[in-house]
């Protein structure tokens, strides 16, 4: 089967400081596999072309940023001006953000309930 890497690279493979933050990711991801379902199991602290990484059950599917991308290219969304963050949505569209947020929102509440924070989240 599949297997994620997630792995440090040359600029800070060095840095005993995201090493030690790497093999903590390790550590906790494989005791919140566990107990959250939206957590991947870490499977195993590895290296990666010469590289700490961990090793993480593969989740299939497509990454958050690419269903963004999907979204906005199949929905046509177009700023209303050209300095703005702002959209032009159906109500259709908004409930499928809304569900995505709330699906996020149950998973990182899972993660907090098990007592870890996740510390960044990004698309």
């Amino acid at each position: 089967g599949f297997v994620a890497i997630k792995a440090l690279n040359d600029m800070c493979s060095n840095d005993s400081e995201h090493v030690s933050r790497l093999e903590n990711e390790y550590t906790i991801s494989r005791q919140l596999a566990l107990q959250c379902t939206s957590v991947r199991l870490a499977l195993s602290m590895s290296e990666f072309d010469g590289f700490p990484a961990i090793l993480l059950e593969w989740a299939a599917g497509i990454t958050l940023s690419e269903w963004i991308n999907l979204l906005h290219k199949e929905l046509r969304l177009s700023p209303l001006h050209d300095n703005s963050h702002y959209t032009i949505m159906r109500e259709c569209d908004m409930r499928i953000l809304l569900t995505l947020a709330c699906t996020i929102s149950k998973a990182l509440a899972g993660i907090h309930c098990a007592g870890a924070t996740h510390n960044n989240l990004t698309p």
